[in-house]
């Protein structure tokens, strides 16, 4: 039952999860996800090593968010046994049986933009970072989106590594196709609550005549011109941006979030004539 305490001996260790043995034949298996070896705000530690001795752990209600877990004696339709979840937060070990407990999340149903969440740094990326707030669910955070410090978001590696606990704000929630969740670390960010949506899709300004038309056929959940223009920065505003690519003779294209693309035409690099700007 969930919440109980159980005697587990750690098999094997992988990069993320450590699996266990409930029991002596090992027909009884269960996984902990690096995301339950810490409390909220505390780094996690992957093991090095198997323990020579058992370890006392938490049962975690089942979830079927992936292939590999639900209920540890029966098996997936391919065959392979399925796992149980298991706590080893030490929150959770000191609660008394049938305490109530902290709710883990299982997919993006219950997310809303704007919400924060606890989790921790799984992989550090030349452009981003993927977050792990439970063992189903995780997101990304794009490099300008990681801090409000420029020298943090232009060395990713050096000021992030894998178990760091990280506070993560919804930024977008696409409910079809992948299913993706996109993050920001940014203490400045401004986030406005917004309805689940695909992805947004940027059109080139309409003329007066053809606004209408525009938003009569606007799919649902896409933004009008008037909300991404609500998203713009007022001009003489001083911002930051990730150059994504240089045009010869014409410019360069940058990012100004998750949402937002500009350009920087050549005319305006320098102050004074340069023989070779880009």
């Amino acid at each position: 039952h969930p919440g109980m305490h159980v005697m587990v001996r750690v098999v094997n260790i992988s990069r993320t999860h450590l699996i266990v043995q409930l029991d002596r034949k090992g027909a009884l298996r269960g996984r902990i996800h690096f995301t339950e070896l810490a409390d909220f705000g505390s780094h996690v530690k992957m093991l090095e090593q198997l323990p020579t001795e058992q370890i006392r752990a938490v049962l975690l209600p089942n979830s079927p968010a992936d292939a590999e877990a639900g209920v540890g004696s029966e098996r997936e339709n391919n065959g392979k046994l399925k796992l149980l979840e298991l706590s080893l937060r030490p929150s959770e070990l000191s609660l008394e049986r049938g305490a109530e407990r902290t709710a883990r999340l299982t997919g993006l149903d219950t997310l809303e933009v704007g919400q924060q969440l606890h989790g921790w740094v799984r992989d550090v990326e030349r452009d981003g970072l993927w977050v792990s707030i439970s063992h189903s669910v995780f997101g990304r955070v794009a490099a300008a989106e990681t801090s409000d410090d420029l020298a943090v978001c232009s060395d990713l590696k050096a000021h992030f590594e894998f178990g760091q606990p990280v506070v993560a704000t919804v930024v977008q929630l696409e409910m079809e196709g992948k299913r993706r969740l996109k993050l920001t670390l940014r203490s400045s960010a401004s986030v406005a609550a917004e309805p689940r949506t695909s992805a947004p899709v940027l059109k080139r300004a309409a003329s007066p005549s053809t606004t209408s038309q525009i938003e009569a056929k606007k799919p649902r959940g896409e933004k009008t011109k008037d909300e991404i223009t609500k998203e713009l920065p007022m001009p003489g505003c001083v911002v930051r941006v990730k150059v994504l690519r240089a045009h010869s003779g014409r410019g360069v294209d940058v990012q100004l979030n998750e949402r937002l693309n500009g350009r920087v035409h050549i005319c305006e690099l320098a102050d004074e004539w340069l023989d070779s700007p880009l």
